[in-house]
Order: C-alpha cells, then structure tokens, then sequence
C-alpha cells in the first residue's frame, strides 16, 4: 500500500510539472541570461503638465538586455516590470498610467474570447483576479543595471494605438537571451476626462504626429551602446510611426513594420481618410528608405503589401502568416492568460495555443532577418516558407 501511495504521489508530481506550462516552453532562447531594468526618458520638445506634474514629457522605458552568468536565481515577477519606483513628482502620473495599463491589459489579454468576441465568463474570478495571477507568473529576467556602454544591437520597440510598454516582454526577453538590448516604452500619457491613448483636442494638433517621442527613444538607445545597428519595431500604430520618419537612415539600421493594417486596404481614397499621416509620409512627401525592411501581415483575403511596395533601395521582405493569425497575436501579452488554463477554465484555449506557435514564429523569423543584416547575405529564408507566404524585392 505504501509503495501505491508513493507511486501516486510521483505520478501527481510528473502532472503537475506538465501542467505548468510557461510561454518559454514554446520559444528558443538564446545563450546569454537577461538583464532588466527601466528608466524615464524625457522628451524635452514637449511639456506635459497634469497630475501635479509639470516639465519636459516622461517617457516611461523598459530595457531588456544581456548580462553575465549569474548564480542568482531570483527571477522578476511579471508584475515587476512596472513597479513604482519612480521620481516624487511623477509618481501621481504613474499611478494613473498605471490604472489605464491594467485596464487596458483586461481589455485586450483577459476578457474576451478572441475567436468569438464575447465575454469571457471565469468560474468563482473575477477578471482582476486573474489579471493579478498573471503578474504574479515568473519571467526569466533578473533585476540589473547597464553601468557602461554595451557594444551589442539594439532594438527599439514601438506598440500599437492603446498599447503598453509591457506587452511584448517575451519579445524583450528573447531578444535579449540572443544579444540584444530591447527597449520598449509608452508612448501614451494620461490625461483626465480623455480617452487613454489620445490628446486633448487643446493639444492634438501641436504635439501629434510628429514622431518626436518615438526619435527620443531612438536617440536614449543610441546612448547605451557602441553598436551602430539599431533595428525599430512597430506594431499597428507604431508601424505606421516608423514608416513616417526612418526614411530618414540616421534613426535606425533595419525596420520591421508588423501589421500596420493598411495591408487590409487598396482604395486610395479609404487610406488617406483613416491613415492621412501614413498617407501624405508615403504618397505626398513619398518618403524613400535606405534600409533594410521586413514587413508582417496575417493572409487574408484582402490582404496585400501594394502601399509599401518598392520604398526602400535596400532588400524589403514581405511575410504574411498563413494560418489565422489576430492582430494582437504580434504582443505576447494576448497569450499570458493561457498559461492559467488549469486555474480558469478558457473557452478559447485550443485557439490561444496556435497564437503562441504563430508567435513564436514570427520572434524567429525576426531573429533570422536581423542575423542575416549582419552577415550582409541575402535573407535567405525558405526555412521559414512552412509557416509564411514569403515574397521579397
């Protein structure tokens, strides 16, 4: 009987171990351990006064980077990728963009089935609850600091309309296991009684659309290295930011434009009403690009790549997933949730886990594309054809 107990118990234990299944289950990370820290960039061709703060606009950074073996084992929390340690003076602004983080991660990541659209209905938890449970999972950074200049690559990272610093810290992590320092930031400020992610009509025509935090960000990351290759990727929004200004190659080396969305469109007219910024950079300066571009969109049927195609003199690289791919599959923050099925039942589970695969691929077709800039070859990527609908000029 002893031994039947014991033989149970050891059973349990190998279900458990299955059962905790973390993203990292499906990603390869690289050699290097992952070093992370934030920081607050100033932007100081912008004043932002609210919260009882007044001076040039924060930005507020998060820096994933490779550091040295380490016999620490003290892994962050998820959750300590926005912790409060922030200057006196910002920290009412904090607190408030804090709130609009949380609300917008349930939004995005918790409460909705993304197959169906409808609400998500958790037995006995509520969607805070499970939001919690979620900052509580454990990441594979260690707390670090950069006290001198690298000499690796980097990677400045720009999100979507409604978007966060922290929604793609797999994407940070996995960059920074291989060698590369991943800055991600908000490029949203709170602002009362508006709409998070938008300007108060006061302000909307002086400060947007003008790229000037995301070139902060580039110019803060320039600071933290001897490298010269500096990659921008951009999410939806942060796509299009990039396709308004890296015409100009003293900002960045390479660009990966993930899903602007005007891959979903051919009518002119329609794009210059819906992205007339994206439209005059392209259409009416018509921006060129001197730099390498790789370019990311779900197949569908109305997908096509005709806005962008030929901008660049350097290779540009079209890739749209084959399978159903959502658009906020690009940010591993969409997926979090599923690594608690075994706590919350999930109606979209089996859906969920073709996300994190489609992910994944895209993280190492990423990888391959900036690997092949630096050995100068041709981005040969037929590995890859298994998964996307390839095409390049």
């Amino acid at each position: 009987m002893k031994n039947g107990i014991i033989g149970l118990l050891l059973c349990s234990a190998i279900l458990l171990a299955k059962a905790q299944e973390t993203f990292y289950d499906f990603i390869q990370l690289g050699p290097h351990q992952i070093g992370f820290c934030d920081s607050i960039i100033y932007d100081t061709t912008c004043l932002y006064q609210q919260f009882d703060y007044e001076g040039s606009s924060p930005i507020f950074s998060k820096i994933w980077f490779p550091i040295m073996c380490s016999e620490s084992s003290n892994y962050l929390k998820f959750g300590d990728f926005n912790a409060s340690n922030v200057p006196v003076s910002l920290s009412k602004v904090h607190k408030e963009l804090s709130y609009h983080m949380d609300e917008i991660f349930i939004r995005d990541g918790i409460s909705f089935d993304i197959m169906t659209g409808e609400p998500i209905v958790y037995e006995n938890v509520s969607v805070q609850e499970v939001l919690d449970k979620i900052k509580l999972m454990e990441t594979k950074s260690k707390a670090s600091e950069i006290h001198s200049k690298l000499d690796n690559p980097v990677i400045v990272y720009h999100h979507g309309n409604q978007g966060l610093s922290v929604e793609n810290t797999i994407m940070g992590e996995y960059f920074a296991s291989k060698g590369y320092i991943f800055i991600s930031a908000n490029f949203h400020l709170p602002y009362p009684n508006t709409i998070f992610g938008l300007l108060p009509l006061s302000l909307e025509n002086e400060k947007m659309h003008k790229q000037r935090a995301a070139k902060a960000v580039v110019e803060f990351a320039k600071t933290l290295t001897t490298s010269n290759e500096l990659t921008f990727i951009g999410h939806s929004w942060g796509a299009q930011e990039g396709w308004c200004f890296l015409n100009d190659s003293s900002y960045a080396s390479a660009f990966v434009s993930m899903e602007t969305t005007i891959e979903y469109k051919s009518d002119s007219t329609i794009i210059k009403e819906i992205w007339p910024y994206v439209y005059c950079a392209i259409k009416i300066n018509k921006n060129k690009f001197s730099i390498p571009i790789l370019l990311f969109a779900a197949q569908d049927d109305n997908m096509n790549f005709d806005f962008f195609k030929g901008l660049s003199n350097k290779k540009m690289i079209y890739a749209s997933y084959k399978e159903p791919f959502t658009h906020n599959s690009y940010t591993s923050l969409l997926m979090l949730r599923y690594f608690l099925s075994r706590e919350f039942k999930q109606p979209d589970r089996e859906i969920m886990l073709t996300q994190i695969q489609g992910y994944a691929a895209h993280l190492d077709f990423i990888s391959a594309f900036l690997e092949n800039q630096k050995a100068g070859s041709n981005s040969n990527l037929e590995t890859f054809q298994e998964w996307f609908i390839i095409t390049q000029d």
